[in-house]
């Protein structure tokens, strides 16, 4: 999402704060590949913790990316009109 919102910067500014928010409160838990050097018991462990944060933001996340897609998408389905036209 990071890659997203910066590249959607260079354009205007683009604040969805829930983003910085969730990462910080995930901050320290196992993501991604890193999940396979813990050990079965702490995955367990930590999950429990994930799921209460996944829980906490995710209407506040789905919010926003809804958002994103409102205020960008139509923008974007415009301009693949437009190079389509002029490319045909």
């Amino acid at each position: 999402m990071y890659r997203a919102l910066k590249w959607l910067r260079t354009f205007e500014p683009v604040e969805f704060p829930v983003f910085e928010e969730y990462v910080t409160a995930v901050s320290g838990l196992p993501l991604g590949s890193e999940r396979l050097e813990w050990s079965r018991e702490s995955l367990l462990e930590k999950d429990e913790l994930l799921e209460r944060v996944n829980r906490q933001f995710r209407n506040a996340v789905f919010d926003a990316c809804f958002d994103i897609l409102d205020r960008f998408g139509a923008a974007a389905d415009s301009t693949r009109r437009r190079a389509r036209k002029s490319n045909p």
